[in-house]
């Protein structure tokens, strides 16, 4: 009986550290998945932001291309407006 107690408490020892060993081996895996994990997302993170400075820039961008062109339309307009005049000047002589 004693012998079957003593066989029985090893089986139970070798199963218990065999299954600590197994939880501790997912503990790691899992552990270095979600490392992996948080690497990608800095990544992602990293990219967002340069994505969002270039897009910034884009916008910067085009607000002064916006101001040159009305600029531009209004200097046009000042000009077209000198060109009547002067046309009909000529049309008066």
């Amino acid at each position: 009986m004693l012998k079957t107690i003593v066989k029985i408490s090893t089986v139970l020892a070798v199963a218990g550290v065999i299954t600590g060993c197994a939880s501790a081996h997912k503990h790691e895996e899992m552990h270095s998945k979600l490392s992996a994990l948080e690497s990608r997302l800095n990544s992602v993170e990293q990219t967002s932001q340069q994505a969002l400075a270039e897009a910034r820039g884009a916008h910067e961008h085009f607000h002064k291309l916006e101001q040159q062109t009305a600029e531009n339309a209004s200097q046009l307009e000042a000009i077209n407006a000198k060109l009547d005049r002067l046309f009909h000047k000529s049309m008066m002589k």
